[in-house]
This record gives structure tokens, sequence and C-alpha cells, in this order.
């Protein structure tokens, strides 16, 4: 992963949970901590982990927090559709 400052990173990624990206950790310290939020996150069918639930090193150090994509979750609003913006350009035209 690039993130050059940030030098250890982990994620955690499936299609129909919330993928999580972290950083900041610290290798010789925070491996358990790790596998104690990647235990948690594979526990839950959407993935979804409180900020309160992390190990400490993964409450402060996280990068994305992304929904899985096509799902609706409570914590996702729903965008309003943009207007297609060539229709919005052949009106302009016809003024």
């Amino acid at each position: 992963m690039s993130q050059c400052r940030r030098p250890c990173v982990v994620a955690s990624s499936h299609p129909r949970r919330f993928t999580y990206l972290f950083g900041d950790l610290a290798p010789a310290t925070d491996a358990g901590a790790v596998a104690a939020a990647f235990s948690l996150w594979l526990s839950r069918p959407d993935g979804y982990v409180t900020r309160d639930e992390r190990p400490a090193p993964l409450r402060a150090g996280i990068l994305a927090r992304i929904p899985p994509l096509g799902r609706r979750h409570e914590l996702v609003t729903a965008m309003r559709r943009l207007p297609d913006r060539s229709r919005c350009q052949d009106q302009e035209d016809r003024r």
C-alpha cells in the first residue's frame, strides 16, 4: 500500500463488509491488536466495528472506512442522483 507517511498499514476488505484501512501501527507491539480487530470484523455480518470496540491502536490510526458497494447500511446516506450534464447542456443550448 502506498502510505509513505504511515510506515505500517493494514487493511481488511470483503465485497459484503465494510473495508477498513489502518495506519500508524507498530509491528512489534500492535500485532495482537490487529488480530483482535480482524476477528471482531469477521464476527460481524456487515463488518462494521465501532471506534470504541476497536483495540486502542486501531482507534486513532484509521485512514478509511468504506461501506460495501451496492449495499444499504444505516450509516450510509443515500446520495441524491445528480442531473445528467448532457441534458443540462441541451436545455441551455435551447435558451
